[in-house]
């Protein structure tokens, strides 16, 4: 496996949920730890959503590790409880929960990657989920085997394989019963939209990612020609002026991540950057995050706006004396004025 033969004294460290996919991955890459020469550890996120049934996946996990003598972090948090007091859904809160505690092992210097038990189906359920959702290419590119500090061995596996797996030694897990509940989107494409697919065409799912690759391959070339458009001057950015909506797009949200703005933006914000090519200008457009673009005489110029000092001047009237001003602070205005003679 060749993402395995990049981690040679990396730290790895795998999110296991205690599902058959995670127990399978961290039995996987125990057994090839020796043999690639990375040593191991393991992450459980307990989010509180399922209250008996999570504390028991927690135990799973922290017995099994046990088990395995495999080092175990653990992270706990009361998400129905967060996602109420941030309004937000729990998905996302959840989510979110995961990510921190993730990063958190990173910067802390307790892993180098971590990795995840993503596989063939739900690299077939995201692309189909971007894709009815309205994405581009962007999106049709789907999971990738790595990004950031996340590393996903199992992407070019199939459930069957990891089931297989599983079988095979005889592996333990525990069965998440939200995973058949219907009422979320990605379930009812697992659950309802795969199996139909794969019934009408056979290996629709290995199809679909192998799509997600050539989308991935196709997205990455237009972003490296579109990295020819930008100029980096300081702290601001300057997007050279371009026709071609793939490459100025691509180039417009570059420049926004390295700005900071890695959600929130829509597909209007990067409308309104590229109809500034065609104003005059000095003519300018606000997106989140204070970013803020100008046109000027050699492309759009990306800054991040600051607070401006402004100071009111105070208009009340002031006596003049002979001994002067009385030494407060005064706006002076001048007038421009045209005057013209008559000859009669």
């Amino acid at each position: 496996m060749k993402i395995l033969e990049r981690l040679y004294g990396k730290r790895i460290c795998v999110a296991v949920s205690g599902g058959g996919d995670s127990v399978a991955l961290l039995h996987y890459l125990k057994a090839q730890s020796s043999h690639y020469g990375f040593s191991l550890s393991a992450v459980h996120c307990q989010h509180g959503i399922r209250g008996q049934a999570s504390l028991d996946d927690k135990a799973f996990v922290i017995k099994l590790c046990n088990e395995w003598n495999i080092p175990l972090f653990l992270f706990d948090e009361d998400c129905p409880m967060r996602a109420k007091d941030k309004k937000e859904s729990l998905e996302t809160t959840a989510r979110n929960f995961r990510r921190e505690s993730f990063v958190s092992l990173i910067q802390e210097k307790k892993a180098d990657y971590i990795a995840t038990a993503h596989h063939l189906g739900d690299e077939a359920e995201t692309v189909l989920l971007h894709l009815a959702r309205g994405a581009g290419l962007s999106g049709a590119r789907g999971i990738q085997p790595q990004s950031e500090f996340y590393i996903r061995p199992f992407l070019a596996w199939s459930k069957e394989q990891i089931l297989a797996y599983i079988g095979e030694h005889g592996l333990s897990y525990c069965t998440d019963e939200s995973n058949f509940c219907l009422d979320a989107t990605r379930n009812k494409i697992r659950l309802q939209v795969l199996p139909l697919l794969e019934e009408i065409i056979p290996s629709a799912t290995e199809n679909i990612a192998k799509f997600a690759q050539k989308a991935l391959e196709d997205d990455t070339f237009l972003y490296t020609l579109s990295d020819k458009l930008i100029t980096r001057q300081g702290d601001a950015y300057l997007l050279s002026f371009h026709d071609e909506k793939p490459l100025f797009y691509r180039a417009t949200l570059t420049i926004l991540k390295s700005l900071g703005l890695t959600q929130d933006y829509t597909t209007k914000h990067l409308e309104s950057a590229y109809a500034l090519q065609y104003l005059e200008r000095g003519a300018k457009a606000h997106l989140p995050k204070n970013i803020r673009l100008e046109k000027t005489e050699k492309g759009i110029l990306f800054t991040i706006k600051t607070e401006e000092l402004t100071v009111t001047p105070n208009l009340a009237e002031k006596p003049f004396t002979l001994d002067g001003f009385d030494g407060g602070r005064y706006a002076l205005s001048t007038f421009l004025c045209f005057i013209t003679t008559s000859n009669e």
